[in-house]
């Protein structure tokens, strides 16, 4: 998994492999451990985020039912996923999916964050919505975030402008030092609906 991303300062480019997160910043390996720590527990985070249900297809979930509630005026089941290991280096976090009884769309999820000290006992919850059928998959592109615990605040909200599915490219074009072969080119924005 890879995340780039580009701002005043120059680029940045996450490469996240199973058990190791690496971070560049113009082409320049860091070594703070800190950072590769926080660059993991991001990197696994937004690939729930875009997977949605099919990142609990994989070892280390419990799953249990816990309730139900409403979610933009819509009966949704409560599903509690305790994740082992957690989000990136974390032993342990914890998941409830909130999964929309009529559609069976998950809607959103409230999630801890204990990969960092700094986020150790920390709660946020991502709604999903304005679901595109993409590849024969649906797939949110509307994300809202909301900051529950140690406060309940607005963090952001983003679209998904472009998905490729498919791409063809290899791990070895994931390198910290840049994008190569056929991961180096722009995403594509999403068909019109």
């Amino acid at each position: 998994m890879a995340q780039e991303h580009a701002g005043p300062a120059g680029k940045k480019l996450v490469v996240r492999v199973p058990g190791k997160a690496s971070v560049a910043y113009n082409g320049a390996l860091s070594n703070d451990a800190e950072t590769r720590r926080a660059a993991a527990l991001v990197a696994d985070a937004y690939t729930l985020f875009l997977l949605g249900p099919f990142y609990f297809d994989r070892p280390g979930i419990t799953l249990a039912i816990n309730g139900e509630t409403i979610v933009d005026k819509a009966v949704c089941d409560e599903v509690l996923a305790v994740l082992r290991p957690g989000f990136g280096e974390a032993a342990e976090d914890r998941v409830i999916l909130f999964i929309d009884r009529a559609s069976k769309q998950l809607r959103r999820v409230r999630m801890t964050l204990n990969g960092l000290e700094s986020t150790r006992g920390a709660e946020v919850d991502v709604t999903f919505r304005d679901f595109r059928t993409i590849g024969g998959i649906v797939w949110p592109t509307d994300f809202d975030e909301r900051t529950r615990v140690p406060f309940d605040l607005h963090a952001h909200h983003w679209r998904m402008l472009g998905l490729e599915l498919n791409r063809g490219f290899r791990a070895a074009d994931l390198t910290p030092g840049g994008l190569k072969g056929r991961a180096s080119a722009p995403t594509p924005p999403l068909p019109a609906p």
